[in-house]
């Protein structure tokens, strides 16, 4: 009976020791297709259409038939314009047979829709466990502070927004950001304010910007 356990253990270690080769092969293989790739989708940076109470019905109309379409029509509709417009709420009241109140109360209830305008550019902090242990507390105080504006927020001159999120999917490297939808690790305070800075002030598109730490996380392998 020992020599079987032993055995089976050899041959565990063995083809744990052949799945840590394939998965280091396959990641050298795909890392050259990596070179600039951010992770993280680009949901802030799209030109978002002007409200249009016409193209809002459209929207609407596209979503209805779903079930349980409450929460896709509003996505829907943020998605389209950047926000939900305050116009949109007896629009998607009347389409979906729903009273106002309950639209505003979804409208209200979930952080990640908004009901104004987004900033021109757009700051999550994540607040996450992994991120706290590494200063992302101190990153978040310095955020709110240096903009003025708590999360959930836009600058007066409608410059940045500042959100928070409490995962980005990046633990290993936090605290982690995302500046219009890239994703930056092992941000530092005067780092947000360059990305930010940098962000406000010029034309690069995500597609343009190179590579952050997240892509370059296959390099440590």
């Amino acid at each position: 009976m020992p020599a079987v356990s032993i055995a089976t253990s050899a041959s565990a270690q063995t083809a744990a020791t052949d799945c840590i080769q394939i998965g280091r092969s396959s990641v050298a293989a795909i890392l050259p297709s990596l070179k600039g790739f951010s992770p993280m989708p680009v949901d802030v940076t799209p030109r978002h259409t002007a409200w249009s109470p016409e193209l809002a019905l459209e929207t609407i109309s596209a979503h209805a038939a779903q079930r349980g379409p409450l929460l896709p029509v509003l996505l829907a509709l943020q998605e389209t314009f950047g926000y939900v417009d305050p116009g949109a709420v007896p629009l998607v009241a009347n389409a979906l047979n729903l009273s106002r109140a309950e639209v505003h109360g979804v409208l209200t209830f979930y952080s990640d829709l908004r009901s104004t305008p987004p900033g021109e550019v757009r700051v999550q902090v994540c607040r996450g466990e992994a991120c706290q242990s590494v200063g992302a507390h101190a990153l978040a105080r310095h955020a709110t502070s240096s903009l003025g504006v708590g999360f959930g927020g836009t600058t007066a001159d409608g410059s940045v927004t500042l959100d928070e999120v409490f995962c980005l999917g990046n633990c290993a490297l936090g605290p982690t950001v995302t500046v219009n939808g890239l994703l930056h690790g092992r941000v530092q305070a005067a780092e947000l304010d360059r990305l930010v800075h940098e962000s406000h002030h010029s034309d690069t598109t995500p597609s343009d910007a190179p590579p952050n730490d997240a892509a370059r996380v296959g390099e440590s392998l």
